[in-house]
């Protein structure tokens, strides 16, 4: 998941490991050579919007 400007704000203060989230955004995969020359792929979620689903009481402020 890729969060950029004030999305990224968001999810840095109210998100931690284990929130639920409604995430909707584009998919896209990229590839890199690694250090030894070996062709990795990388998916991913480019954010576009997010509703956090945890109950008021289970956020995490």
């Amino acid at each position: 998941m890729v969060l950029w400007r004030n999305m990224a704000d968001l999810a840095a203060k109210y998100l931690k490991k284990g929130s639920m989230i409604y995430l909707e955004g584009k998919i896209k995969t990229r590839s890199y050579d690694d250090k030894e020359g070996n062709k990795r792929y990388v998916t991913e979620i480019i954010g576009e919007s997010f509703i956090m689903l945890d109950k008021p009481d289970e956020l995490h402020l």
